[in-house]
């Protein structure tokens, strides 16, 4: 079951990519590695800091904003 939206990702969760950038077409498969404080007051979105499955070794680690993700595991810890 796929969850979409900031409030359900965490630190941990694998995620797929629902918009494509240079390097990375849509469905790209990445770990969330922390949430990253957005510069703006009132953001709808969280954005993330994740490590890509795959690209080129200096891109794989990418920031994303929470409209750009869903989870792909949804299982509790």
């Amino acid at each position: 079951m796929l969850v979409e939206g900031g409030s359900a990702m965490k630190v941990g969760d694998l995620v797929k990519t629902k918009r494509a950038v240079i390097g990375f077409p849509v469905g790209s498969l990445g770990l969330i590695l922390k949430e990253t404080p957005s510069r703006v007051r009132a953001g709808r979105y969280k954005v993330y800091d994740v490590a890509m499955v795959g690209g080129r070794e200096r891109h794989r680690r990418r920031r994303w904003v929470s409209k750009d993700l869903e989870v792909v595991n949804d299982e509790s810890r």
